[in-house]
């Protein structure tokens, strides 16, 4: 093969070892979900053994859920012969408290708001909830793609322990933040990735959690989606109730977010609040990595009010 390619062949040849790589792919992600899978199976197993709930005539005064949040040396890995994917994870998180989770992709922050969920079982370690909790953790986790977004709601109502009285109260409500009246009977096979952001979201702050677990699923959303979802986010806060959000946007974090946990490679690196730990994690530092110097802008993130006018692109010495 000669050095020399033509426009034309370097395009052919970058298809050509797309189309050969795409059968590589697909192998490595249905091994990843085949991890997946084979937990849940387990984990089901365990929910059905379990012993049976005492009866009502044995059940004492139930205290009021509070929303907290308890994290102690918790470790998972998919397979006893596999790395853990969260290493020693230890954690206390109050009600009312909106907290962010950041890292890398692929450091553990999804498989910690699963452990979280109860869809994985830790192998070491307890993670303990305080209350009704309800999670969006995945694009059209909880739908089935052949029914429609009205049996959707209901069917994810009752799944949460809501009757269908209780749905009916807040069907209305419920389709009407996620702006769907035209199409809530059709099936949501034939919705837009948008679209089920939007009736997952809004049936999972409808539901009125004590805690609410929100994955970078709300990237998907449009602008006026989004604001509806921080204007809805400062109203649970206000209410008490208790949000733990995974995002790769440091900014919404940064002006969302009191607190901040950094994830590293399945371990933690740093929590606190959250101009603080975004600093050290965009430094690529650690927990006991110094605090940002005074000549470096510290990221505190922008305001619903904020505008930029102006942006600026510079070298390290400041020159443009």
């Amino acid at each position: 093969m000669s050095g020399d390619m033509s426009i034309g062949a370097l395009i052919a040849a970058n298809i050509l070892s797309s189309r050969a790589l795409a059968p590589i792919r697909q192998v490595v992600t249905a091994w990843s979900q085949l991890q997946e899978v084979r937990s849940a199976f387990q984990r089901i197993d365990e929910i059905m053994d379990s012993p049976i709930e005492a009866g009502r005539g044995e059940i004492g005064p139930i205290p009021p859920l509070k929303g907290d949040i308890e994290f102690e040396n918790v470790t998972f890995s998919f397979a006893p012969d596999l790395p853990p994917v969260i290493e020693d994870i230890s954690v206390s998180i109050e009600s009312g408290t909106i907290v962010g989770v950041i890292g890398p992709s692929g450091s553990g922050k999804s498989t910690l708001l699963k452990v979280l969920a109860g869809i994985l079982r830790p192998d070491e370690g307890t993670a303990k909830v305080d209350g009704r909790l309800s999670a969006l953790l995945e694009l059209g986790a909880g739908f089935h793609p052949e029914l429609t977004g009205r049996e959707n709601v209901y069917l994810n109502g009752a799944i949460l322990g809501f009757t269908s009285r209780d749905i009916r109260r807040r069907f209305d409500d419920i389709v009407g933040f996620a702006e769907l009246d035209r199409f809530i009977d059709e099936p949501v096979r034939n919705y837009s990735s948008g679209m089920y952001v939007r009736l997952g979201f809004s049936v999972a702050i409808h539901v009125e959690p004590e805690i609410l677990l929100v994955d970078e699923v709300l990237a998907v959303g449009d602008h006026s989606f989004q604001k509806r979802c921080l204007d809805r986010f400062a109203q649970l806060k206000s209410e008490g109730r208790t949000i733990v959000l995974v995002s790769h946007d440091l900014d919404m974090v940064g002006w969302l977010c009191e607190q901040t946990a950094w994830i590293q490679q399945g371990t933690l690196q740093a929590v606190g609040p959250s101009p603080e730990v975004i600093d050290r994690f965009l430094d690529g530092g650690t927990a006991d990595s110094p605090p940002a110097s005074e000549t470096h802008r510290r990221f505190g993130g922008l305001g619903p009010d904020d505008l930029v006018r102006s942006v600026d692109l510079v070298d390290t010495n400041g020159h443009p």
